[in-house]
């Protein structure tokens, strides 16, 4: 599959409890799944009928950051308020209308990489990160990155706190 500029999924453990023999890898308890997939509401690329968040999996519509009311707070901010680098907070902000799709054009493809939100899609006026409210720790974060459908032979660096 080729890449573009999106992102599928978000998939967020802490590390485990417990001893750790030396030649042991770190155990870490999944927290949490994120699906990036358009609102129900959207038609430009939108979810065709019957669709369902797959299981498992929460679903960011590109909301402004804010408690989700499922136990877990994230969602949109403006990229400036993050890259300030200082314990000033970040600024919640929507992405564009549109901004996550639903794309049907690759056989074989799971629910999972056939939606996506753009990270640069245009309108809106500022640029935008994710973020999501954790406790302090240690996490493992896998990430699924790519177009599904398209020419796209894009290189991608994700920062995950800076780093």
């Amino acid at each position: 599959m080729t890449n573009g500029p999106n992102i599928d999924n978000v998939t967020i453990s802490r590390e485990g409890t417990g001893p750790v023999e030396e030649r042991e890898m770190i155990r870490f308890e999944e927290v949490v799944k994120i699906n990036f997939q358009p609102p129900e509401n959207q038609t430009s690329q939108g979810l065709p009928s019957g669709y369902q968040t797959p299981a498992g999996y929460l679903a960011d519509v590109g909301l402004a950051y804010a408690d989700r009311g499922n136990g877990f707070s994230y969602g949109w901010v403006t990229e400036a308020s993050v890259e300030d680098g200082t314990a000033n907070g970040t600024i919640a902000a929507d992405q564009p209308a549109n901004a996550h799709w639903y794309k049907n054009t690759v056989a074989g493809a799971s629910d999972l990489q056939k939606t996506y939100a753009h990270f640069e899609y245009p309108g809106g006026g500022v640029s935008r990160a994710w973020e999501m409210g954790l406790e302090n720790g240690t996490y493992q974060v896998t990430i699924s990155i790519g177009d599904t459908a398209g020419a796209f032979d894009s290189l991608y660096a994700l920062n995950v706190e800076g780093q």
